[in-house]
């Protein structure tokens, strides 16, 4: 089982590293601050990580942060179930 808090915090790590954000991270309309190469960037990144993939449905319903946070726990907790 994933923690949400450490989930979160992974990917906000990842956004600053891998995107080299500056500033703060726009939490709350998270996909409409990223271009597309950005956003493909982060899902890599997201799948590296875990070792999930994410499928267009689960991007689908990613508009924020937690709603990331949610896929990326459910998708671990799916693979170990």
């Amino acid at each position: 089982m994933t923690d949400k808090e450490e989930v979160r915090a992974k990917i906000i790590d990842i956004i600053q590293q891998e995107l080299n954000w500056q500033g703060d991270i726009p939490e709350d309309d998270l996909a409409n601050h990223l271009d597309s190469m950005n956003l493909m960037s982060l899902v890599i990144a997201v799948e590296d990580q875990w070792e999930i993939c994410l499928e267009p449905e689960d991007e689908a319903v990613i508009n924020n942060l937690q709603d990331l946070v949610d896929v990326v726990v459910r998708k671990t907790s799916s693979e170990v179930a």
